[in-house]
C-alpha cells in the first residue's frame, strides 16, 4: 500500500479555529480594561500584573480559559490527522499527537492554576503568604515546557509528511520545529507561534488531502 496523508477539511479546519480560539483569548488578556495597563503576560512586575488581574479577573479568567481550549481544540484536530497518516510516516505522526497532547496537559494545567490561583492571589497582593503561593506556582514554567514539546510535536509532523511523499512541505515543518525549540531554550519562543505554526499544518494537510481526493477522483 502507497502511503500517503489523506485527512477530510475539517481536521484542518479545527486546526485554524484552534488558533482563532487562542487569538481571542490574547486579545482580551492585552486588550481588556485594566489587563492592557500592564498586561501580565509581558510585566516582570509582580505587583503591576497583580493590580492588573485584580481589577478585572472576568476578563483574565475569560483569557486564560479561551486559552486553554484552544489547546484542547488543537489536540482533537490533530487527531484524525495524525490517523490519517499510512506507511512509514504514521509512526512519526502518532509519535507528534502524543507529544503535543503532552504539552497540551501542561498548557491546561498552566492556566486552571493561573484561572483559580492567581486570580485569588492578586487581589492580596502583596500579602506574603499569598505571594509565595504564587511565586510557587509560577515556579512550575508550563509555558515553556508547552512552547518546547509541541514544537517537538511539530517536527515530528515534519518528518511524517516527508516519508509520505510531501518531501519539500514536510522537511520546511522539520525546520520550523527545530528552530521553535531553539527559539524557547535560547530565546523567547511565544505560544502564539506555536498555533500559527498549528494552522498552517492544518491548511497544508487539508490542501494535502483535497489534492489527493481530486487525484483519485480522476482514477
Amino acid at each position: 500500500m502507497k502511503a500517503s496523508v489523506g485527512p477530510s477539511r475539517i481536521p484542518g479546519v479545527i486546526l485554524v479555529f484552534g488558533w482563532a480560539v487562542f487569538s481571542i483569548g490574547v486579545g482580551i488578556a492585552f486588550l481588556a480594561p485594566s489587563l492592557r495597563d500592564a498586561p501580565p503576560f509581558l510585566t516582570d512586575d509582580v505587583a503591576s500584573a497583580a493590580a492588573a488581574i485584580a481589577g478585572n479577573p472576568v476578563a483574565w479568567q475569560w483569557a486564560l480559559g479561551l486559552i486553554l481550549a484552544a489547546a484542547v481544540i488543537t489536540t482533537l484536530g490533530l487527531v484524525p490527522i495524525s490517523l490519517s497518516f499510512t506507511g512509514p510516516g504514521r509512526p512519526w505522526a502518532i509519535a507528534g499527537l502524543v507529544t503535543f497532547a503532552m504539552a497540551s496537559t501542561l498548557s491546561v494545567i498552566g492556566r486552571l492554576v493561573g484561572i483559580g490561583v492567581v486570580t485569588w492571589v492578586a487581589p492580596q497582593y502583596p500579602d506574603p503568604t499569598a505571594l509565595a503561593i504564587y511565586e510557587a506556582f509560577s515556579r512550575m514554567h508550563t509555558g515553556a515546557a508547552f512552547v518546547i514539546l509541541a514544537f517537538i510535536a511539530v517536527s515530528f509532523y515534519g518528518t511524517a509528511m516527508a516519508m509520505t511523499g510531501t518531501v519539500g512541505l514536510g522537511r520546511l515543518f522539520l525546520v520550523i520545529g527545530v528552530l521553535g525549540v531553539l527559539l524557547q531554550l535560547f530565546g523567547a519562543a511565544i505560544p502564539a507561534f506555536v498555533y500559527i505554526t498549528t494552522a498552517a499544518l492544518g491548511a497544508a494537510t487539508w490542501r494535502l488531502g483535497s489534492t489527493r481526493h481530486a487525484a483519485d477522483r480522476r482514477v
